[in-house]
This record gives structure tokens, sequence and C-alpha cells, in this order.
């Protein structure tokens, strides 16, 4: 079926993203990622059809999407949060110098540029995957993952510069002209007002953020779409909560093929991954 192997091409666990995954392979958002594709994999082998259009019917009807062509949105979820996450990997381990030793102010800019465009690409696909799922409360979501300083930091540096919104009024800033190679990145308004922002202190609160909400809406998913229980609802909730025990501060030692070969525990509430008692 032609539609069900462009399909698989693209949410193949395999091919593309191999090398993402084995170079991010600590990422929270990308082992979520990894259970997505999976068991996106599974539903979509299974179903035969003789189009197009019917495949995605029979497809979304067992993910419990509500629209046929919301398999192609979550085809496109699931490529997003891997590219953004490889995105955010290189800036974290060269920041905005990049990997070479030539100082280019120019560079710098393309990769602020880059990475607070990829942040925000990456927010908005949790934020339709949330929708794809319908994870409760999504109104209260999609306000605090908007309110998060690094988006306010994106519209001003990566997006609306000039016709910057603030206090109901066009409020235009400066990026502040001097090599970007370091923690704070200054930027002044139309009143002269500076603003210094921390990057990857910036980039660590939305982490914290969107990794938890990411986890649910994986659960979410998975609960979903094999609502009948069984075996392999098990076993995709056992990765589930191996992903929430890494959630809570712990550590998981994976070997090359993906098994568990370590635990390490510093404290661990089932019931509230975050909490530690």
């Amino acid at each position: 079926m032609k539609s069900q192997k462009i399909c698989e091409g693209q949410s193949c666990i395999f091919g593309k993203n191999l090398l993402m995954i084995q170079t991010i392979n600590n990422s929270l958002i990308i082992k979520c990622e990894r259970v997505i594709r999976e068991l996106a994999n599974d539903v979509s082998r299974s179903i035969k059809s003789n189009s197009e259009e019917q495949f995605l019917v029979y497809v979304s009807r067992k993910l419990k999407f509500k629209n046929a062509k919301d398999w192609i949105v979550l085809c496109s979820v699931m490529d997003l949060l891997n590219d953004t996450e490889l995105a955010k990997q290189n800036y974290d381990q060269f920041e905005l110098s990049g990997p070479t030793k030539i100082s280019s102010i120019g560079e710098q800019y393309l990769r602020l540029y880059g990475i607070v465009n990829a942040i925000y690409l990456q927010k908005s696909a949790i934020a339709s995957f949330i929708e794809l799922v319908n994870l409760p409360y999504k109104k209260k979501i999609m306000e605090t993952l908007n309110n998060l300083e690094v988006m306010q930091f994106r519209h001003i540096v990566g997006a609306h510069t000039v016709d910057f919104i603030e206090n109901n009024k066009i409020n235009p800033h400066q990026i502040q002209r001097y090599p970007l190679d370091g923690d704070i990145i200054s930027t002044m308004d139309s009143d002269n007002k500076f603003k210094d922002f921390e990057l990857k202190k910036l980039i660590l609160e939305y982490n914290a953020c969107v990794e938890e909400l990411l986890v649910r809406a994986t659960e979410k998913f998975v609960n979903s779409a094999l609502k009948n229980g069984g075996e392999k609802l098990k076993q995709y909730l056992e990765k589930i909560e191996l992903i929430k025990f890494e959630l809570a501060g712990n550590t998981v030692v994976y070997n090359e093929i993906g098994e568990v070969t370590l635990k390490i525990a510093i404290n661990y509430n089932l019931n509230n991954p975050k909490k530690t008692n």
C-alpha cells in the first residue's frame, strides 16, 4: 500500500533516525518519541487497506484519533521531536560559538536564531501531540507552554524583534551586538530598558516542563491505543515507567540494543515521579 509504506517510512525507528537515537539517547524527549514511534509502527503494520484514504481512516481509528489525517500529523510530530532535539543537543554541546575554532559573529547569530526557533518548533510539536491524544486541561497546558520565559525570549530575538507586543503596545527590541559567546544575552527595548537572558537556564526550565507533559501525553497515547489491555499494553507501560523513573532524577543504563542493564534509584514515587520523600 502506497500510503502505508510512505507513513511507515516516515515513522520507522531506524533509517534516518538511527544516528539521532545513538547521539541523544539520554534525552527523555527522544525516549518518549521512541515509544510513540514504536507503537505507531505496530499499529500501522497491522492494517490491511486498498487505498490511501482507507489506510488513514483505519490507522487513525485504531489510534483513537478524531480525524483520518491525524496520522499524518503524528508522523510530522515524531520527526519534528527528533530533529529539534538534535538541534538542542548540538547547542548544549557547542553553544552559540559552534564546533569550529573560528570566531564568527554571523555564525553566532545564525545559531541563536536556529536554537530559539528549534525550541519553538518542538513546543508546537508537543502541543500538537497533546491535542491528538486529548490530554486533560489542554487550555491550561497551552498557557503554561506559551508563558515559558524561553518563548518570550524567542519572540524578542528570533521572530518579533521589531514588532514585539508588550503591555498591549509594540515595543521593538535590539540584541546587543557583541560576540554572543557568553552565558548572558542582552536586549534593549524602545524605552532603553535592558533585559538579560541566560539561555541555557531558560532551556533547562523549558525541558523540565515539556518532558513531564510529553511523558503524560505518551502514557495517554499508549493507554488509548491499547485500551483492550493484554501483554502488549503491559510491555509499553513498562517502557513508560522507566521513563518516569528517569524523570524523577534517577538513572537507567541501557546496552547498545536498548535493553536495561542497570537502574540506579535516588528516590522514586510511582504516583508522582517528580516528588521525592
